[in-house]
């Protein structure tokens, strides 16, 4: 078997049952080629149990204590194999079978990031959208503007850490900027990528949320667009309190 194309990585804590799903809708793709690391945070519940259904169908399976879901993640890519990496919640799970076929022309496009659309489930806030639309523009200076279920990214261009381990809801949200602000290439597709949960701690609106976005923009955003979120960030929470 040649080298795989795209790594999945799938961070898991106390998911027994959602991981099944989440697994199969990759091992179904059609596109060859694609390899599954599981990164487990030690999970108190039968995760394990599961994950070990489909021993010889994964990659790499890593069960250990970790300091959070992008620790995880890092841990991951850093023992992935593909040129490009995706990263699936453990209670997500890929649109449907030929999800990556379909987009693979794109990721042999001239691009760094790929992102495609995500389907929206189980939210109870009137302000998560069923459908999430990717962009790229200005907005992503004030709001994170790509799903991470619905981005690809290539390995090659990914900073170092890939994903701040020290955020605990919003590295991914950074990372993104980090693209925006070094002019990276960036494919959009209308391809629906992933189904997520929306019942994640980032659909919660809660305080630390918006304390956790303006420290990391504040580290590394120019100071004109700092400016802007400092007015910008308390609107979007009292905003969503407000429904």
């Amino acid at each position: 078997m040649s080298s795989p194309i795209i790594s999945v990585i799938i961070p898991c804590y106390n998911a027994e049952l959602t991981i099944e799903k989440a697994i199969t809708s990759v091992l179904d793709q059609t596109l060859p080629n694609i390899e599954i690391l599981v990164i487990d945070g030690m999970s108190s519940d039968h995760s394990l149990s599961v994950i070990k259904k489909f021993e010889g169908k994964i990659a790499k399976l890593i069960s250990e204590k970790d300091k959070g879901v992008y620790d995880a993640i890092n841990k991951g890519i850093q023992y992935s194999s593909g040129s490009w990496i995706y990263v699936l919640g453990a209670d997500d799970y890929l649109a449907d079978p030929n999800v990556f076929e379909r987009i693979m022309p794109l990721l042999q496009a001239d691009i760094e990031l790929l992102a495609g659309r995500i389907q929206n489930v189980h939210s109870n806030h009137p302000l998560v959208p069923t459908t999430f639309e990717p962009s790229f523009g200005l907005k992503i200076f004030l709001k994170n503007t790509i799903h991470q279920q619905g981005a690809l990214y290539k390995k090659s261009a990914l900073p170092n850490p890939p994903f701040k381990p020290e955020l605990k809801v919003l590295a991914d949200y950074a990372t993104h900027l980090s693209f925006k602000i070094k002019n990276s290439k960036v494919g959009l597709t209308n391809t629906m990528i992933a189904t997520c949960s929306a019942t994640g701690i980032s659909k919660q609106f809660q305080s630390k949320l918006y304390i956790e976005e303006w420290k990391m923009k504040s580290e590394i955003l120019p100071l004109h667009w700092l400016i802007i979120n400092a007015l910008s960030i308390p609107f979007k929470y009292i905003l969503k309190k407000l429904f």
